[in-house]
């Protein structure tokens, strides 16, 4: 009996837990704009709980997120230049390597 309730208890604690997706940049769309959807591998932009990857993609010069724009993700990695034009980017992960230097 003490067993059975253990598994129960562990079964509802996953299902609650929050998924984390990933999210790739792929820069197929305009190659820039954070919000054009084409521009990552979902289809879709990235929102809270996403892991977002950009990788060093050679379409692309920099990814934007434009000014009124406000985005929510988990983490971001990213290998291109990135900016921030009056926008807002929230994670409350870890980044690694935000920008190249």
């Amino acid at each position: 009996m003490r067993s059975s309730m253990g598994l129960i208890g562990w079964s509802v604690l996953l299902t609650c837990a929050p998924a984390l997706a990933q999210i790739t940049w792929t820069g197929q769309g305009d190659g820039r704009r954070w919000t054009d959807t084409d521009n990552w591998d979902s289809w879709r932009t990235p929102g809270p709980g996403d892991v977002v990857i950009i990788p060093d993609v050679p379409e692309t010069d920099e990814v934007v997120i434009e000014q009124g724009e406000s985005t929510t993700i988990m983490t971001l990695r990213c290998n291109e230049p990135f900016r921030l034009v009056d926008g807002s980017l929230s994670y409350p992960g870890r980044r690694n390597g935000m920008g190249r230097a």
